[in-house]
């Protein structure tokens, strides 16, 4: 894991000396989503077939979706990310 160090605040920055600010966050909600509505198609269009055979997938076939929309939360929430949330419109200063 990489070493992330704490600096100590510099006090007040002029807004005109911001040139972008970032927040923490990560991929939890996302995740979940896209999985969610993948797994929910595909058990859906599998559970489909199987009736159209004539073959009962139960009430056990749709299990899957909530545990791998669980899943994928936890992965996606252990995958760091920095979101932007504000970008000057000039860039008088030199950006990292």
């Amino acid at each position: 894991m990489p070493v992330q160090y704490r600096l100590a605040s510099p006090g007040r920055i002029p807004w005109d000396a911001v040139v972008r600010v970032d927040v923490p966050s990560n991929h939890a909600f996302p995740a979940a989503l896209v999985t969610g509505l993948v797994v929910g198609v595909v058990t859906g269009a599998a559970t489909y077939a199987a009736g159209q055979r004539g073959d009962e997938g139960g009430p056990g076939s749709m299990f899957l979706i909530p545990i791998a929309t669980i899943v994928a939360a936890g992965v996606g929430a252990l995958i760091p990310d920095w979101h932007l949330i504000y970008r000057a419109t000039r860039t008088s200063a030199v950006e990292p």
